[in-house]
């Protein structure tokens, strides 16, 4: 049987329907440019014709169908992120595991050809051979080892606190694109089930800004820098969404509280360095999960990690994963029924922390239970003294503490 014109003719209208539908999403990933030299009325998007405005890029975004993910990616040089950004991008709709992209342009070397050796004993601490540098000059930069890069919380003349190993450190490097946040932090899509990444982007928050994130979208920050912003509440509510911090740099001002994490299966590994001894350097709400530090260093907070009730705050599992608390009045913060676990050979660091836990008039609350190995020689000056007092610690047990 021969095809008549009426078959034809509705073939074709459906083939056109399908196109039109598909021309309404993204269906396949694409990379949207952005540069200081380019033009929102001219340009069009592409690596020889970019815009100018971060503005222009999302609201090219159509629907973002599952598996697909569409890329921002800026230039070097120093972008705004205002308040009708946020709008749009509350308006954009991510299915499934569709993502949004926001990539900012490669690193710069400022020193090259470095050599790491890790101090003795430990996995942060590396001496600087061959250079010589005044204190806290890298602070907010980076160690470049391979492909990765990890962020420096500390240096002085001839020490730097990062966490790659020993010897892989081959540069130092900073950022080259800057985000100015000039409004509250509202990157939330209102229909999303997918994911915003962000990568070797410094987020520069002007003022008291408070960086949020929607409840439902998993959020990345990997090899950036989030500065100056007052206190960062990020939430989640589905299993398996949550935030991941990936070798990323978070820095609050000096009138901040810190981070300020509501927590579902959340992965940390980067480094929170508070000004001026803020009130915390992380405080952790517990919400039908546990939250896993990969490798996480506090630097300069009255306490490092404060846990909430009912909050599980441990290492992970893997080799080489660890939390450092550098320079804090205390370690951690326990609550009712919190939990503190770290397991392996050396994975929970303390240098020039005032006491482990609590304060000097410390008692475990009800149903706090720690279990943890410390690297370092047993010291009971570095605990609560009434913990030692009340037979709570072994000191001689290689630092090993249990409270039920």
């Amino acid at each position: 049987m021969g095809w008549t014109n009426e078959d034809l003719s509705n073939t074709v209208s459906s083939n056109l329907n399908r196109l039109n539908e598909l021309d309404k999403v993204e269906n396949v990933d694409r990379t949207i440019y952005v540069e200081t030299t380019g033009n929102d009325n001219s340009g069009n998007g592409t690596i020889s014709r970019p815009y100018a405005t971060f503005f222009k890029a999302i609201t090219d975004i159509k629907p973002i169908i599952s598996e697909v993910a569409v890329t921002i990616q800026f230039g070097v040089g120093s972008f705004d992120l205002t308040s009708r950004d946020f709008v749009e991008v509350g308006k954009k709709s991510l299915i499934g595991n569709a993502e949004i992209q926001i990539i900012g342009a490669a690193m710069t070397d400022i020193v090259t050809d470095i050599t790491l050796a890790a101090q003795s004993g430990k996995e942060f601490r590396f001496d600087v051979s061959g250079n010589t540098f005044t204190e806290d000059e890298h602070v907010d930069r980076f160690v470049k080892y391979g492909s990765k890069y990890s962020p420096i919380i500390k240096n002085d003349v001839s020490t730097l606190d990062t966490f790659v190993e020993a010897g892989t450190g081959t540069a130092i490097s900073e950022l080259t694109t800057t985000l100015n946040v000039l409004g509250d932090w509202a990157l939330t899509p209102a229909a999303a089930s997918g994911r915003i990444y962000f990568e070797r982007i410094k987020f520069d928050f002007q003022g008291e800004n408070i960086p949020m994130t929607g409840q439902d979208i998993y959020t990345v920050f990997k090899y950036s820098l989030l500065t100056n912003f007052a206190t960062m509440n990020i939430g989640t509510k589905l299993q398996f969404q949550g935030l991941l911090v990936n070798a990323s740099h978070l820095v609050p001002n000096s009138t901040s509280n810190g981070v300020n994490l509501l927590c579902n299966n959340i992965t940390l590994n980067g480094a929170i360095r508070c000004a001026n001894r803020a009130i915390r350097g992380l405080s952790l709400n517990f919400v039908n999960g546990d939250i896993l530090a990969g490798r996480l260093m506090v630097r300069n907070a009255e306490y490092g990690v404060r846990l909430k009730p009912y909050c599980t705050f441990f290492t992970d599992f893997e080799a080489n994963n660890f939390v450092a608390l550098l320079d804090c009045s205390y370690g951690f913060e326990m609550p009712d029924a919190g939990s503190l676990i770290t397991e392996g050979t050396q994975p929970l660091y303390i240098d020039n922390v005032n006491y482990l836990l609590g304060d000097r008039d410390y008692v475990p609350t009800y149903g706090a239970q720690i279990s943890m190995n410390l690297y370092g020689t047993p010291n009971s000056g570095n605990l609560s003294p009434n913990l030692v007092a009340m037979g709570y610690i072994d000191v001689s047990a290689n630092w090993f503490i249990k409270i039920n």
